[in-house]
């Protein structure tokens, strides 16, 4: 049967995962990809979630190429005007915003699931 495979309603993927949580942090502050690294060491590393930098970076990429959010090179500091680094900033934030909704109501569900899981494995 041909048709359009819906994308998996099992917990939500490591991608979509990292997006989300990569547009929540600009929201909040123009960060550039080694500070998003360490931001998600500070907030997932007790759970054992260490993303490696590849797919932080892929993630990056994915959403510039989306349109919802665009690079831009900047001094790393005053004093060094040859250290450049590229921060992150919203391009689109109606997508953005888009983007967090959908994902939230995965992130819902997958919830549920667990929860169901739990219940029933370990009663």
């Amino acid at each position: 049967m041909a048709g359009k495979r819906n994308p998996s309603t099992f917990l939500i993927r490591q991608k979509s995962f990292l997006k989300l949580s990569i547009l929540t942090y600009i929201e909040k502050k123009r960060y550039y990809a080694y500070e998003l690294i360490e931001k998600f060491k500070e907030d997932y590393s007790e759970f054992g979630y260490k993303p490696v930098s590849t797919e932080i970076y892929k993630a990056l990429n994915e959403l510039v190429e989306q349109g919802i959010l665009r690079r831009q090179k900047r001094k790393q500091s005053e004093t060094d005007q040859y250290k450049e680094v590229v921060v992150y900033s919203f391009q689109d934030w109606e997508a953005a915003q888009s983007y967090k909704k959908q994902l939230k109501e995965v992130l819902i569900n997958s919830e549920k699931m667990i929860k169901r899981a739990l219940k029933i494995n370990f009663k």
